[in-house]
Parts: C-alpha cells; sequence; structure tokens
C-alpha cells in the first residue's frame, strides 16, 4: 500500500497474537470495527459510531452516573 498512513483518534488496533490479525475497535463504544482500515466504509462506520455515542450523550441527565460514564 502506497501513501499517506492517517491516524485517527479513539481507534484502537490489537494484533492478535497467533493469527496475526490486526483487528481496530471504536475506543468509546468499545465496539469493534468491521470494514478494512482506511476505507471509505471503515470511516462511514467510524462516523455512524460518533453519532450513536453523541446521541446517548444528550440523552444522560446531568449529575448522573450515566453522564459520568459517558464523559469518560
Amino acid at each position: 500500500m502506497t501513501g499517506k498512513v492517517i491516524r485517527l483518534r479513539g481507534i484502537k488496533s490489537y494484533r492478535h497474537p497467533k493469527s496475526g490479525i490486526v483487528y481496530h475497535y471504536h475506543r468509546p463504544t468499545g465496539m469493534r470495527l468491521k470494514a478494512p482500515y482506511g476505507t471509505a466504509e471503515f470511516i462511514q462506520e467510524v462516523r455512524a459510531l460518533e453519532e450513536r455515542q453523541k446521541a446517548l450523550a444528550q440523552k444522560a441527565i446531568a449529575g448522573t452516573l450515566g453522564l459520568a460514564i459517558l464523559n469518560r
């Protein structure tokens, strides 16, 4: 692959020790991203999870444990 490598904030990469397969996770939600890293589908998947996270944060009531957990 040629070109520039772009790192995205909030993405955790994990390489399986035995198989060597690299998995990517969205840190705030803990969900695994299924699209190949760097593709348009990958960016769309990240964007959808970010929107979902924002919607959950808006639902949480101020001063509750739920808000504290979502804003960590």
